[in-house]
């Protein structure tokens, strides 16, 4: 389940000429909308919502360790 959402995601992004990152803020941003109207959010955006979450707090995690203690990708 995982993949499909991740393959959609990318394709939206691809045709939206945004990237991958814009593309999760947007969903974060639509469904809080959604939220705030009160209309339904379906389970494969709660899904979706819940990877995307995952993928942005992994992004922050990594950023907060890059600018505090740097980040270390093997020999260089």
């Amino acid at each position: 389940m995982a993949r499909t959402n991740d393959r959609r995601l990318k394709s939206v992004a691809s045709q939206l000429a945004e990237s991958e990152v814009e593309t999760c803020f947007d969903l974060l941003y639509g469904v809080m909308m959604l939220r705030l109207q009160k209309k339904e959010v379906t389970p494969e955006t709660t899904r979706a919502l819940k990877e995307v979450t995952t993928f942005i707090g992994m992004l922050s995690d990594y950023y907060i360790k890059d600018k505090t203690e740097g980040l270390d990708f093997g020999k260089e």
